[in-house]
Order: structure tokens, then sequence, then C-alpha cells
């Protein structure tokens, strides 16, 4: 039976998970602070880490990860490589972008998302054969983020992401919805995220 969530974002209404603190209450601290937003621009990272594993490179998310995290990814990456083998990302689509709550620890405010994505996930040796998966069905995953900034930064002015345009060509480009240009092909990044992914499981 395929899995279907109703909505493509989600925030969790009261309180939080696991002992967080509900989202709510990050306003206190910083007004400006957009759900919304957030849930849309951790979709975008979400999605570049997906082509981030197919296309071996791990670069453009260098700007919204620590070192330790991009060098984790960096190794997971290089595991789909061995043997020269390559990992096929098609259609990734992030299904669902649910807001777990916040804690505050020494001055950082830790944020934890939860994704679930939906793609085309397989592996081919150097001469184009699958080793591992398959080009006919969709693979269903989930991970958590977490994000941290510190409690006293205040959101800047919040600049859509969904009707920005390619860095390299120039086409309009919805960034929530693909994080790669339908036209050229390129990566398009978010824009104006101060927060840093420092854990994904």
């Amino acid at each position: 039976m395929a899995l279907n969530w109703m909505t493509p974002y989600h925030v969790m209404a009261e309180g939080g998970d696991e002992g967080l603190r509900p989202m709510s209450e990050l306003c206190n601290y910083d007004p400006s602070f957009s759900v919304p937003d957030m849930q849309a621009r951790v979709s975008n990272l979400t999605i570049q880490l997906l082509f981030g594993f197919g296309d071996g490179d791990m670069t453009p998310l260098k700007p919204y990860v620590t070192e330790d995290l991009l060098e984790e990814f960096r190794r997971q990456a290089a595991e789909w490589a061995k043997n020269g083998r390559t990992l096929n990302v098609v259609r990734p689509v992030v299904l669902r972008t649910e807001m777990l709550g916040f804690e505050i620890e020494n001055g950082e405010a830790y944020v934890h998302v939860r994704t679930q994505t939906r793609a085309v996930l397989y592996a081919t040796d150097p001469r184009g054969k699958v080793v591992e998966g398959s080009p006919s069905e969709e693979t269903f995953e989930s991970r958590t983020w977490i994000f941290a900034r510190g409690i006293d930064e205040k959101t800047g002015k919040v600049l859509r992401i969904d009707s920005q345009h390619c860095p390299s060509c120039g086409a309009p480009v919805n960034a929530y919805m693909s994080a790669r240009c339908p036209h050229c092909g390129n990566l398009v990044p978010v824009r104006n995220f101060k927060w840093t992914a420092c854990a994904v499981s």
C-alpha cells in the first residue's frame, strides 16, 4: 500500500515532542521567526542532501551544516561510490516537514525537524548495471535534523524562496518544490538561512 501524508508541512499544535518546547515559544525570543519559512528551507536542504549523495559532491551544503556533519555526509557519499558505484536519485520529493520543537542549551537554540521523503534510489556499477535498489520502485525515508543558532540571534528580512531565480541560468525557480533548476539542472541554494544543521539521524 502506498504511503500517503495529507499535507506537505505539519507543525506540532501543542507542546513539543520528546520533552522539547513548542515552536510557538521560540517567537518569544525571535518575534520574526517563521515556521513555514524554516520548513521550506529544511525541505530544500533535504533535497540537496539526496542530490549530494547522487553527485558525490556535498560542497553546496557547506554554508548550512557544521564541518563535522559535512564530513559525515562526505563519508556516506564515499560509501556509495565504492567500487565505482553511482547512486541514482530520481524524482525526490519531501512529503512532510514536521517541526518537533526546540530546546535551549548554553545560549544556543536547537530546533528539531523531521522530514519524510520519497524518491527512486538505486545504485549502478561502472557498466550501468543495477546493483542495489530498483529504478522502478520508490523509497520512503525519514530523517530528523537538528539546527542550531544563538538564542539572541534574530531573523532578518525573510526572502521568499518560492520565487527566486537560478544563479546559473536566471530562470525562475520555486526552491522549496525542487532544489535543482528544472531548466539547466544546477542546484539552487536557499537564501538568508542563518540556522546551522549540526546533526541528522
